[in-house]
């Protein structure tokens, strides 16, 4: 999550949208990994809410919750979607789309099975061959519950750098008020490369 949102910083959020529950709702998972009541899942969610808070020093980013429970293991589990309400109380926590029904909260589910269905295993949606696409339903849901969102987050700075080369030894400097500086040779969500935690990185590689 705290990954997740560096890219936040970069390019601003709306709001992050919570769609979990599955693996609480499986009486297959062991109970270590999962929730053990309705107020067991509200205060695991609530906590992580707050630390993603915290990461990214915005105290009021908006988080939709889902309601999510159906697992291949059985039907619509009314603990995790108590739990999941139970967090949705208001601004800034939401009550997202409610995937366990095809429409609003009630009436046929999303657990059809058969050729023409939403889900491909009875718990992931996928765009299946037949009439049904679940993951085109799952987006419109979505959009159906939150629309175009308000009161993003914008973008912060973007830190501005220099590059040069002298001997095969290419050093990269950056500038700006960062608290923190991590350098990586895949991607942002990667390990760092040791020493790699200064504005100014030298390396050969290429």
């Amino acid at each position: 999550m705290k990954n997740a949102l560096n890219y936040g910083s970069l390019f601003g959020v709306r709001a992050v949208l919570w769609h979990q529950g599955e693996t609480d709702a499986d009486v297959n998972v062991n109970p270590v990994y999962k929730a053990t009541s309705a107020a067991d899942y509200q205060t695991k969610l609530q906590a992580i809410i707050a630390k993603s808070r915290t990461d990214f020093g915005q105290p009021n980013l908006t988080w939709y919750i889902s309601k999510a429970s159906f697992s291949k293991s059985g039907p619509i589990n009314a603990t995790v979607r108590s739990g999941q309400g139970n967090v949705a109380t208001g601004a800034p926590n939401l009550g997202g789309a409610d995937t366990d029904y095809v429409t609003g909260s009630a009436g046929p589910t999303t657990g059809v099975t058969g050729a023409d269905r939403y889900r491909v295993d009875t718990t992931h949606f996928y765009e299946g061959p037949g009439q049904i696409k679940g993951l085109t339903w799952l987006a419109n849901k979505w959009f159906s519950t939150i629309g175009s969102l308000s009161n993003p987050v914008a973008a912060s700075w973007v830190p501005q750098m220099t590059y040069s080369l002298n001997a095969g030894w290419r050093t990269l400097t950056v500038f700006g008020n960062a608290v923190q500086h991590s350098w990586s040779k895949i991607g942002i969500n990667s390990p760092p490369e040791p020493g790699g935690n200064g504005n100014i990185f030298t390396t050969q590689d290429k």
